[in-house]
């Protein structure tokens, strides 16, 4: 597992919870800005989760993609992480 802080919010992207009532989206909520996130390898891609320090641990959003460096190159466009910022987190 890989973990960065979020260097900078670019705002290339919003994140939004749908509101839904009688199983018809009616709406959105905007998801708050992450403090840090998260590139975890699943059984067929890697996932992009977004924390906040606030959340006690809870991922507020996540992204899917078939490659790590797809999953980096989106961290980046969001949140300008580089290559050099991530860090090897042990499970």
């Amino acid at each position: 597992m890989l973990k960065a802080k979020v260097q900078n919010v670019t705002g290339n992207t919003q994140h939004f919870v749908g509101i839904v009532k009688d199983g018809k989206l009616v709406g959105g909520k905007k998801i708050g800005d992450p403090d840090y996130v998260q590139i975890e390898e699943g059984s067929n891609g890697y996932y992009l989760f977004r924390f906040n320090d606030d959340a006690n641990g809870v991922c507020s959003s996540d992204s899917w993609f078939e490659t790590l460096d797809q999953a980096k190159k989106q961290a980046k466009f969001e949140f300008e992480i580089e290559p050099d910022h991530w860090e090897t987190i042990e499970e």
